[in-house]
């Protein structure tokens, strides 16, 4: 199969928003493949959101075609990896077509002051930290330290909560 490919309905206030999703396939004989039909999804969707990883075949993966096709309501999220989309492309459209983007991870990171984004009322730039909460930290903590112990053939025995957990 050549990656994944979803589509959901579901009721947004009045309106019904849908979803479609294409992703490459993430294991495998080593071949990353996308599926055929990104600049379709990409022309029908509402909201274009990103979660990819980084590497040569999904660099500027959204650049100008892509961004060209989107519809003018249609909102740009990347959560994934910097360099997915070509920020200077993007920049450049600020006011020709797509209603909005949210960047919580740039080309440059950390970002430039500087960085055109933050003077725009359309975008919304954040810094990539969701991964940052003490929770979060504790449990990657507790599974790197699992993955060590079973890699050495011994049993992971966790006690207690983390910190943060109900």
């Amino acid at each position: 199969p050549r990656g994944g490919e979803g589509r959901n309905d579901a009721p947004c206030g009045a309106a019904s928003l849908r979803g479609v999703f294409v992703r490459p396939r993430p294991f495998g004989d080593g071949e990353q493949a996308m599926a055929d039909d990104l600049e379709e999804t990409i022309r029908e969707t509402d909201f274009v959101l990103l979660h990819v990883s980084h590497m040569k075949e999904t660099h500027h993966l959204v650049g100008e075609t892509q961004l060209a096709l989107m519809k003018k309501a249609a909102f740009l999220i990347n959560t994934s990896r910097g360099g997915i989309v070509d920020e200077a492309a993007l920049f450049g459209r600020k006011e020709k077509s797509i209603a909005g983007a949210a960047l919580d991870v740039f080309e440059k990171e950390p970002p430039p002051a500087d960085l055109p984004f933050f003077e725009l009322e359309n975008v919304m730039a954040a810094p990539h930290m969701a991964a940052m909460t003490d929770p979060a930290l504790v449990n990657m903590a507790v599974d790197v330290s699992r993955g060590i112990l079973e890699a050495g053939g011994q049993e992971a025995r966790v006690s207690g909560q983390p910190r943060g957990a109900g």
